[in-house]
């Protein structure tokens, strides 16, 4: 029983990645990225959520949205600084995390018919 507990946890686990909502996003300083898409910008142990981001050189600026009384502010973050720049995802679930989930599943199937017998 404890063996297809952990099996039932996995497949939770690699479900719940499938509808991440963020996926990492190389940026190229020739091909801006839309305005209207949302970043997470890592830099040290700190993520911020930025928008209008444009990468010159080697300097990162954007908006970054607080929820204190502040409002939004404009960032400049030297590209040395960022550790990885994430975009909000905006298509749904990743299909080859779903492809994987079912997979799971099927094998999880399985496992619990040969249990059966």
């Amino acid at each position: 029983m404890r063996r297809t507990s952990r099996l039932l946890l996995a497949s939770l686990l690699v479900g719940s990645s499938a509808c991440a909502g963020w996926v990492r996003q190389p940026i190229d300083p020739s091909s801006p990225p839309p305005e209207s898409s949302k970043f997470q910008v890592w830099s040290h142990d700190s993520a911020y959520l930025v928008h209008a981001l444009r990468v010159d050189h080697d300097t990162l600026t954007g908006v970054v949205t607080r929820s204190d009384e502040n409002g939004s502010r404009w960032v400049a973050i030297a590209m040395a600084e960022v550790d990885s720049i994430r975009i909000a995802r905006s298509g749904g679930p990743d299909p080859g995390l779903l492809l994987g989930l079912v997979a799971v599943g099927a094998y999880l199937i399985l496992l619990l018919v040969g249990h059966g017998n």
